[in-house]
């Protein structure tokens, strides 16, 4: 098997080795001038195993540079990959068998169980209903950026998923007359279609790390449209309730960060979380009339490798309102231990938990009795570390690693690796300490480039048009329309000209487009992944 590296890739990572010069780099350079890769990637780099945050931070830059990279030599082949997590699909089904048949005799009668378990259900129920109310009288359904059941592709947009045949599932036609009244289904309406009945969703996977894909589920058309409108109402009534998703990740970074250096607060991850929320959990906690409405939205069946599966999972990393109510299931029974009120005194974001220290036996114990999985390396209670909604934190030091996606070949990959290169040195604190350990690897970096791409520099704010420097080095010209403006020469994208014009869709999918505010004006739609290349231009900055 093949495990040459790009030249300037590994020229890179063994200029970044010899600056950082410990132990686990010399480990790191030595496998990476043998090609062993298999062996590479296996060391380990805990931040348990460190006493300081630079320390950690420096190994922990090799250790997670090629974690998530979908390209790099002597991966298992597709196939492998696909067939490990369809193999990790069943097992959690499995799983979540067991603990359906556990949980069953809560669904009839809490009076036979034990006063622990009735007391943490009650109270986990009332929060729920505290929460979320009476259920809505008008969902008001959205499209998704995404593939449904039957679009795939790059043809996936708006105005596809109106043409194509839309499709549901059997339990969710009484949302047919609502749907009628769209100006989706009068779309439809005008060929005489109605929607399709399936069976469920369609088993997929996505990229997780180099070695494990993730599990998503692509759901029926009108199930997704209207999914996603109960998602944002719960996403509305957890705001209510004095939780606000749309600032949550910031916050949690922040009380993270402080964790770390005081620690006030503990972080929690769960192992494939929204796969295992179990259909008897999230009867035993909603009131009947919303479990009647996500029940009847959700997909119960998935369809892997042409055949299909009765689930026992509620609904996966696909549905329009997974992330919202598994947010409210782990809050409710978390309440349902501590006492504790969300926004102020624990935080939940999904599957992020931040907690008091002192209430993780108790938070911990409550979630394995429902049959969730603790993920003990991304679970931090004690100790200088913390990790929660993409930050990681050693005694108040960021110490995020960058990660590439794919190994790198054009120059839009180089620029990318170099802004996030040059993000591990933090922009305040001992900049001057950290860069250090970091310079020469990233002149590295821009040595693959062509000179005359090398020389596009220019703010963070413009994101990865251009190499991260100091305004000193940017490249800029006045702007013949006005004289006061700035044009900043950038490396940028352009579009495929291949713009679906309104020309290819029915009239009245035209006109529903225009309703739902898509499409780009008087041209067309512009198709998923529409970039066709790179190319330098002059954009307007100041």
């Amino acid at each position: 098997m093949d495990y040459a590296v790009p030249y300037e890739a590994a020229r890179v990572v063994k200029a970044l080795c010899r600056d950082i010069s410990t132990p686990y780099s010399e480990a790191f350079y030595k496998a990476l001038e043998k090609g062993d890769w298999p062996s590479l990637l296996k060391m380990g780099c805990h931040p348990g195993q460190y006493k300081d945050a630079l320390s950690y931070k420096l190994d922990a830059s090799l250790y997670g540079l090629f974690r998530k990279c979908e390209d790099i030599p002597g991966q298992l082949t597709s196939k492998e990959l696909e067939d490990n997590c369809v193999a990790d699909f069943f097992l959690i089904e499995k799983q979540n068998f067991r603990i359906n048949k556990r949980l069953e005799p809560y669904l009839f009668n809490l009076s036979g169980c034990s006063e622990g378990v009735r007391g943490v259900i009650s109270r986990a129920r009332k929060m729920v209903r505290d929460v979320l109310g009476p259920p809505p009288l008008l969902i008001e359904g959205r499209f998704g950026p995404g593939t449904t059941y039957g679009d795939k592709g790059l043809l996936s947009t708006i105005p596809d998923k109106m043409q194509s045949l839309p499709t549901l599932t059997t339990l969710a036609d009484h949302l047919l007359p609502e749907w009628s009244e769209t100006a989706w289904a009068r779309a439809q309406a005008v060929d005489g279609r109605s929607p399709s009945l399936v069976l469920g969703n369609r088993f997929a996977t996505v990229p997780k790390t180099y070695a494990k894909r993730r599990s998503i589920a692509i759901e029926p058309s009108i199930n997704q449209f209207y999914q996603l409108g109960v998602g944002s109402c719960i996403k509305q009534r957890l705001r209510r309730f004095g939780w606000n998703l749309l600032t949550a990740q910031p916050i949690h970074r922040e009380l993270a960060r402080k964790g770390s250096i005081d620690g006030s607060w503990a972080t929690l991850d769960l192992s494939n979380a929204s796969d295992t929320v179990c259909k008897n959990l999230v009867e035993i906690l909603l009131p009947k009339p919303w479990f009647s409405l996500l029940n009847s939205l959700r997909s119960p069946r998935t369809q892997v490798r042409g055949k299909w599966v009765l689930l026992e999972k509620f609904s996966s990393m696909g549905n329009g309102f997974t992330f919202e109510l598994e947010t409210l299931i782990f809050s409710s029974l978390i309440f349902a231990v501590t006492g504790l009120r969300l926004g102020s005194e624990f935080f939940v974001f999904g599957d992020d938990i931040i907690i008091p220290p002192s209430t993780c036996s108790d938070v911990i114990a409550c979630l394995e009795f429902f049959g969730f999985t603790i993920n003990k390396d991304k679970s931090f209670t004690e100790g200088p570390f913390r990790e929660s909604c993409g930050g990681d934190f050693f005694l108040g030091m960021d110490v995020r690693p960058f990660s590439l996606k794919r190994l790198p070949r054009e120059p839009e990959d180089f620029i990318r690796w170099a802004n996030g290169h040059r993000r591990m040195a933090p922009s305040h604190d001992h900049f001057d300490l950290v860069w250090g350990f970091y310079r020469t690897s990233w002149y590295r970096i821009l040595d693959a480039l062509p000179s005359r791409v090398r020389g596009i520099r220019g703010p963070e704010t413009l994101g990865d048009i251009v190499i991260h420097d100091h305004p000193d080095r940017w490249v800029t010209k006045p702007s013949k329309r006005c004289s006061s403006t700035r044009l900043l020469r950038t490396w940028s994208p352009f579009l495929t000209s291949k713009m679906v014009g309104w020309v290819n869709f029915k009239p009245d999918v035209v006109l529903a487009s225009a309703l739902y505010g898509c499409g780009d004006g008087l041209q067309g739609v512009i198709p998923k992944d529409p970039t066709f290349g790179y190319r330098e231009r002059y954009i307007p900055y100041s």
